[in-house]
């Protein structure tokens, strides 16, 4: 590949190529032509392809001209090979940790997966987000190592207690890092009542494993504060998810 056509590759979208995407996801025709390699960096910055491609595609839906078609296709099947490989990890790690007896509480994609879309391939999910009590966060840790995960560094790992969480991962060809929370906010500007999240949490289920889940409008309150207190870049699956 010629260094010019490189440097435009790796090129952040520009206003021109989001104004099209943003045609594209309000149901109309982007009219601009956009080099392929283009297309798909433009769906992976967002993290909006395969939502696009599934509501696209729909019964009676308008289809995309080509090749945003065969563009947002790709990225609906990475995003469903991603999406099933993380909920079953999801499964195994609830199963491991409800037959030890620690309750576990779906957050954010995990449960959104099971609960907003239809399809996996609408919504990436890279990593599985977990509430325990902090009483089993020692008991997790420990059930987990005996599976085969280990504890990640990461830039946060020397804050592990001001966020109240710690990412553990399995090594192998399709990695799914689980993220134990034991705290909902980091407390200093997004305050929850702990008891009553936990209290309010009701049945759910990852991959036929029973879980719990965080009651609805606990759950919109903290999409809102997590995103508000976090840099996630330029992704818009947490505007969809807010949607939805």
């Amino acid at each position: 590949m010629p260094p010019d056509s490189r440097s435009n590759l790796f090129r952040r979208p520009s206003p021109g190529e989001q104004q099209e995407l943003l045609a594209a996801l309000r149901g109309g025709d982007p009219g601009g032509a956009i080099e392929v390699a283009r297309l798909d960096l433009l769906l992976r910055h967002y993290e909006c392809g395969g939502w696009l491609h599934a509501r696209r595609s729909a019964p009676g839906a308008r289809a995309l001209p080509e090749p945003w078609r065969q563009a947002a296709a790709r990225a609906h099947r990475k995003t469903v090979v991603d999406s099933l490989v993380a909920l079953g990890v999801g499964g195994e790690v609830t199963a491991l940790l409800t037959a030890a007896r620690i309750p576990v509480i779906l957050l954010k994609g995990a449960s959104y997966l099971g609960e907003l879309y239809d399809d996996p391939g609408e919504r990436p999910l890279v990593d599985l987000d977990l509430l325990v009590a902090p009483r089993d966060v020692a008991a997790v840790a420990a059930r987990l190592k005996q599976a085969g995960f280990a504890v990640l560094e990461t830039h946060e790992s020397p804050h592990v207690a001001e966020y109240r969480r710690f990412e553990m991962a399995r090594p192998g060809p399709a990695p799914c890092r689980v993220e134990v929370h034991w705290q909902l906010g980091t407390g200093g500007r997004m305050h929850f009542d702990q008891e009553a999240i936990r209290a309010r949490a009701r049945r759910a289920a990852i991959q036929g494993v029973a879980c719990l889940a965080l009651e609805p409008h606990d759950a919109v309150l903290y999409h809102v504060g997590h995103a508000r207190e976090h840099y996630f870049g330029p992704s818009l699956k947490w505007a969809l998810d807010l949607r939805a």
